[in-house]
């Protein structure tokens, strides 16, 4: 699914280049941006190795968008949806090595700030605030009576931190834009948890 994902991007982006040779340059700065993503997410403070950041993943899907300020600042909302894979260890007796998923939902609203590197390239940090909620589904095992019993059971987690994320993006002359992005957050109750690194492809308007 990824590898459509990433030749889709690529595909688009070659062809609004293409559109963009025969676009005027724009007069007025766009004042907002839209974004979508799509990549690789994990919960890195359960990982116990370095090893497992590329084992254990799982993917998120994100929209984002933003609006300038007076001051050349960004205020942005985001909404993120994620899944990580992982495999339960011996605290969950002879469901050891069973792989496991959980889910995640990520609300968030930040400050940020594009910086141009050169020509059409910048990057633009990006703090805020985020609400996030996970639901799990793990077997259960108990005996009665001798006899094994197995079911699901269900928990959710609501926790608030911070969100920090860095995109790189590449603009085309007719508003458009492709790049990348790499986010994380704090979650005052835990700290630092979820990794999230996709491609993205936006528009200026």
């Amino acid at each position: 699914m990824l590898k459509q994902f990433f030749l889709a991007v690529f595909v688009v982006g070659l062809a609004l280049n293409l559109a963009a040779q025969d676009n005027s340059k724009l007069q007025v700065e766009p004042k907002n941006h839209l974004s979508v993503g799509f990549g690789y997410f994990n919960d890195i403070f359960w990982l116990e190795s370095a090893k497992e950041i590329f084992i254990n993943g799982g993917t998120a899907v994100r929209i984002h968008g933003a609006r300038m300020l007076k001051t050349g600042y960004y205020i942005n909302a985001s909404i993120a949806f994620a899944n990580r894979n992982y495999d339960l260890d011996q605290r969950w007796d002879v469901f050891e090595g069973a792989n496991n998923n959980e889910y995640y939902g990520l609300w968030s609203v930040g400050i940020s700030k594009p910086f141009k590197i050169k020509g059409r390239h910048s990057v633009e940090p990006s703090l805020g605030l985020v609400y996030r909620q996970k639901w799990r589904l793990s077997p259960d095992l108990w005996y009665q009576n001798g006899v094994p019993y197995i079911k699901l059971s269900s928990g959710m987690g609501h926790d608030l931190g911070l969100q920090f994320s860095i995109s790189y993006q590449y603009g085309f002359s007719n508003g458009f834009y492709i790049g990348g992005m790499a986010s994380s957050y704090y979650l005052w109750a835990i700290g630092i948890e979820g990794l999230t690194l996709s491609p993205v492809f936006g528009v200026r308007f």
